[in-house]
């Protein structure tokens, strides 16, 4: 299966990269900000398994404009298909969700 996983560097995103990683039928794109925590995950995958599909990708999805333009093009450059999405990347802001912005 093809996985895509945003927030990968940390917490749940990264303990379930590196579970899908684990089986060797599926390939998982990690999708973080940190180079840093992606290339321990990296390892953390090879350590579990050599022969995993685990392709970490450094990529802030922050800003609306650069996903548009470039998340697809970064995206179909490693998979044709999504089977499964993990929309884990996330920011804390501590207010009601009414009140909450785009920006």
């Amino acid at each position: 299966m093809n996985i895509i996983i945003t927030g990968a560097s940390k917490g749940i995103g990264f303990e379930l990269a590196k579970l899908f990683a684990n089986n060797e039928n599926n390939k998982v794109l990690a999708i973080a900000r940190s180079e840093q925590r992606l290339n321990e995950l990296k390892n953390e995958c090879i350590k579990q398994n050599a022969e995993n599909k685990l392709i970490p990708i450094v990529f802030d999805i922050e800003n609306p404009e650069i996903v548009k333009k470039d998340f697809t093009n970064v995206i179909t450059k490693h998979i044709h298909s999504v089977d499964i999405l993990i929309n884990n990347a996330g920011y804390l802001t501590n207010k009601p969700f009414a009140d909450i912005t785009l920006s």
